[in-house]
């Protein structure tokens, strides 16, 4: 029995390996990665807003019977009169992501970590169009979902009691849910594949899900463990009335962004079998260095 019950854990321990490993990524440098996605996660709360559709559900009696643009509006966390920061922050947002792919992969593949500014400008140039690209589609993903989700709260609370409505919804919400926890651990090493191998968009993505096919579900529970705490202080602060929506949804996109990027990189090194050297806590360029002045 208890054999059982250790390899059931072994086997856990197994499946849950790259959330831990991601964990463990979290040294001194993380610091910088979750400045540096603050600012876009920021702006971008004003058209992209996890918030909004558990304000809907905390707030669903005022919400029943409203017109599709109100529903909507509250679902999405379209702020009517401060759209335009988001849009900043949605062109703002493949600039960070160039810099975050560049930043994590350099650190596992050399052991050095480095945000100077022509290391900056080196990985726009490399990465910018792939970030470009999976931000798009991210966001038209994204987009599809939500409006896929108002409808059908829509047509709910026009044809349905309270009660069955609300319950109904709350049941669409949390399979859409799933279903891009699905999208986004199934396509995780699209963008480093891409990057790494420099195979075109749609091979590196069939690529990407075959590696990945084995790991799925663990990496879907593993990006929804992050979002949990932020969604439960979520609904806190829609039943109170504590007016801390944008902050907790920038706390939120930072950490998923943040989280996200490493958990690929940390996937696709060990998929791979990349060796790597920020595990070894050793430079190679400083060694090198080293060597040739030795030399």
């Amino acid at each position: 029995m208890k054999d059982k019950i250790r390899s059931k854990i072994d086997s856990e321990k197994k499946r849950m390996k790259y959330f831990r490993m991601t964990l463990q990524y979290s040294n001194k440098y993380i610091w910088y990665l979750l400045l540096l996605a603050v600012c876009p996660s920021v702006l971008t709360v004003f058209v992209f807003s996890p918030y909004g559709t558990i304000d809907y559900f905390c707030n669903f009696r005022a919400f029943y019977g409203a017109d599709f643009r109100t529903i909507y509006l509250v679902a999405s966390g379209i702020n009517p009169k401060l759209y335009y920061l988001g849009i900043v922050g949605l062109i703002v947002i493949p600039v960070c992501f160039s810099i975050l792919f560049g930043a994590v992969e350099r650190h596992m593949r050399v052991g050095e970590f480095n945000l100077g500014f022509d290391r900056i400008l080196t990985r726009l140039n490399f990465n910018f169009l792939t970030a470009l690209k999976f931000s798009m589609t991210l966001f038209v993903v994204y987009e599809i979902f939500k409006f896929l989700q108002v409808v059908m709260f829509y047509l709910l609370t026009h044809s349905l009691q309270i009660e069955w409505a609300f319950a109904l919804s709350l049941i669409w919400y949390v399979a859409l849910y799933a279903a891009e926890l699905f999208l986004l651990a199934a396509t995780i090493l699209w963008v480093p594949t891409m990057l790494q191998t420099g195979l075109s968009s749609t091979k590196a993505l069939g690529l990407a899900i075959r590696q990945g096919a084995k790991q799925i579900f663990p990496t879907m529970v593993s990006l929804m463990i992050p979002t949990l705490p932020m969604l439960i202080l979520m609904v806190v602060n829609s039943v109170l009335n504590l007016k801390l929506d944008v902050v907790l949804d920038a706390i939120l996109l930072t950490i998923s962004i943040v989280f996200y990027v490493i958990y690929m990189y940390t996937m696709f090194f060990d998929i791979n079998g990349i060796d790597r050297e920020d595990l070894k806590k050793i430079d190679i360029w400083k060694e090198n260095k080293k060597r040739r002045k030795g030399n």
